[in-house]
């Protein structure tokens, strides 16, 4: 047990550490804007955004 409990944290840590080095390629003025958009012509369009603020001194303030 103790080994998977290991194995999980040390995937962990891996997956976590690989996200935050391509979130901050990605990253453009401390910002990531991820859209989401689904859309039939000329009836609906469904758009959904995520911003994320990378900026230390604004989260601060915000």
């Amino acid at each position: 047990m103790k080994t998977l409990v290991d194995f999980c944290l040390m995937t962990g840590r891996r997956v976590s550490r690989w996200v935050n080095r391509l979130l901050r390629r990605l990253a453009h003025k401390d910002q990531l804007w991820i859209t989401f958009s689904i859309g039939v012509p000329l009836l609906a369009r469904i758009k959904l955004a995520y911003i994320i603020v990378l900026d230390a001194a604004a989260e601060k303030t915000a």
